[in-house]
């Protein structure tokens, strides 16, 4: 069973890996986009598939927010990936 300061370990890691969070929507309706767009997405790209004049989806981006430096640092200092792989495999 994982200890707290494992579980704090692969939060922090979960973290760094996802800076940013992406989110394609399908079709690019104005309800779509005001919805994603209320919980903190901003449009980054319109796209169209082959054949068709107006875009079919749109990929709204938002920023996830940093892990307090405390904690940061803790990650980095304790637990590399290597060993929290190993940890896990226990």
């Amino acid at each position: 069973m994982a200890e707290t300061s494992d579980a704090a370990a692969i939060a922090g890691l979960i973290r760094l890996a996802f800076a940013n969070q992406s989110r394609p929507t399908h079709p690019p309706s104005s309800d779509n986009r005001r919805f994603f767009a209320a919980h903190g997405f901003k449009e980054t790209t319109l796209h169209r598939h082959e054949g068709f004049t107006e875009p079919t989806w749109v990929t709204m981006e938002r920023e996830l927010p940093s892990p307090p430096e405390g904690e940061r640092a803790l990650f980095e200092l304790k637990r590399s990936p290597r060993a929290m792989r190993r940890g896990l495999r226990r």
